[in-house]
């Protein structure tokens, strides 16, 4: 099962790197203005930790995998503004049977461009964390908590062209409160249409 995850999410990043193939700039155009509408799509991995409060369920460790969408605006060339989705999950299976840990946050949240390249970037929003553990040929145990939380990381970025620009983010995420409390570190390859 994880070999499929991860040759899907190679495929599609191998597709959205095709469609954002460089290609010449007309004279005419903004060329590398981050200004107006953006829409981005990343894709990557990490390490979560997961501690719970009063409850069966035990803390955990997990490398997973990591996902982003976001849709936002340039209000300049050094500062973008967006409201994103993101997941982290990771499964892990043994003997005593199989264990789910899944870390959804929907923020909104600001890239600052401290040169051409190198960004900063942090936000607030709403998140939302599964625990599931199914013991072989028992049934399903499943807790979840809902809380706010944070991201905070940087990264670097390129344009590709005049209009796609290709990044590498390295991003903490953590909730604050909740009975499930999320810690995660990712870094992760996007694409963003401005």
């Amino acid at each position: 099962m994880r070999a499929y995850r991860f040759h899907t999410i190679l495929a599609a990043s191998a597709a959205m790197l095709a469609l954002a193939a460089p290609r010449p700039a007309h004279a005419l155009d903004a060329y590398a203005d981050r200004r107006g509408v953006l829409v981005g799509a990343a894709f990557g991995g990490g390490a979560g930790v997961t501690a719970v409060k009063d409850s069966p369920f035990e803390d955990r460790d997990d490398i997973g995998l990591f996902w982003l969408g976001r849709i936002g605006g340039g209000l300049s060339k050094e500062l973008t503004l967006d409201a994103s989705i993101s997941g982290w999950s990771a499964d892990t299976s043994s003997s005593g049977g199989d264990k789910t840990t899944a870390h959804r946050m929907m923020a909104v949240a600001a890239n600052a461009f401290l040169t051409e390249h190198l960004f900063i970037r942090g936000g607030l929003g709403i998140t939302s964390n599964t625990l599931t553990e199914q013991a072989k040929g028992g049934k399903e145990t499943e807790l979840s908590s809902n809380a706010l939380g944070f991201v905070l990381g940087g990264g670097i970025e390129f344009f590709l062209n005049a209009d796609f620009a290709g990044s590498f983010t390295i991003e903490a995420q953590q909730n604050l409160g909740g009975d499930i409390k999320f810690t995660g570190v990712n870094g992760f390859v996007g694409v963003t249409y401005y």
